[in-house]
């Protein structure tokens, strides 16, 4: 659905550290499931039919090797090359990628070693991930407020949005809301406010003062299961209807 409108490259986080504590059970589910986005055919004929270039990124050899999911190394590399050749689409699978920082800094000296010069940011990335990857755009996350396991190409420039119900149910009307949003209404061109008439001031003025006290992000826990929950916050006023009104 993403490819379909027109999202050429995706980095998908899918595993890190905080997972493992969950508990064995969760882990070893998790972690055998990601051999599926190696070998299973409901992702590899997808790769092939969209042409989807598959990586994996992140310090998964690291925290996987010594362990009984080591072959999970393997079956990422086989992956990424079974689908070099593809060159329609972009598919980056995050796995251990919450803190690149010592990862960096071995490609760094490595880079330094062989070439006799540091890396640019663009050379760091194409070893990071691969190949280049330019700078993230948007962000679509659940749950908490939260941006993750995107390092070097989160810039603080890119849009941030959060679905109430987790990822796998996003719809395609949704997906167009968030498109519709990221191309249309977040970059249109800043109000010149020295032309901005008394009544916009007032209505402006207005839902400011309704909201004072009111921030996004902040939630509650549902009593009997336990599971935080974002809690409504903006008051509409006059002159701010619901885009669907």
């Amino acid at each position: 659905m993403l490819f379909d409108h027109g999202l050429d490259t995706v980095l998908s986080p899918v595993f890190g550290p905080d997972l493992l504590e969950r508990g064995d059970d969760y882990a070893e589910m998790a972690l055998a499931g990601l051999a599926r986005l190696a070998q299973h055919p409901d992702f590899t004929d997808f790769y092939q039919a969209y042409r989807v270039r598959v990586r994996f990124y992140g310090d998964y050899a690291k925290h996987l090797d010594g362990t009984r999911f080591a072959y999970l190394t393997r079956l990422f590399d086989k992956a990424t090359a079974q689908t070099e050749a593809h060159d329609r689409f972009r598919l980056f699978f995050g796995v251990f990628a919450h803190d690149a920082t010592e990862t960096i800094a071995a490609l760094t000296v490595r880079y330094y070693t062989e070439y006799g010069a540091i890396p640019d940011k663009r050379a760091l990335l194409a070893l990071y991930y691969g190949e280049y990857v330019p700078p993230v755009d948007l962000f679509i996350g659940f749950d908490r407020f939260c941006a993750f396991d995107m390092p070097l190409v989160a810039t603080g420039d890119e849009d941030l949005y959060f679905t109430v119900s987790p990822s796998l149910y996003l719809t395609e009307a949704q997906l167009r809301d968030i498109l519709y949003d990221h191309l249309y209404l977040r970059h249109k061109d800043m109000a010149d406010y020295t032309g901005v008439d008394s009544a916009d001031w007032s209505a402006m003025r207005a839902f400011y003062h309704a909201n004072i006290g009111r921030t996004l992000g902040v939630g509650a826990r549902q009593p009997r299961g336990d599971f935080w929950y974002p809690t409504p916050q903006v008051r509409l006023v006059n002159g701010f209807a619901h885009p669907d009104e």
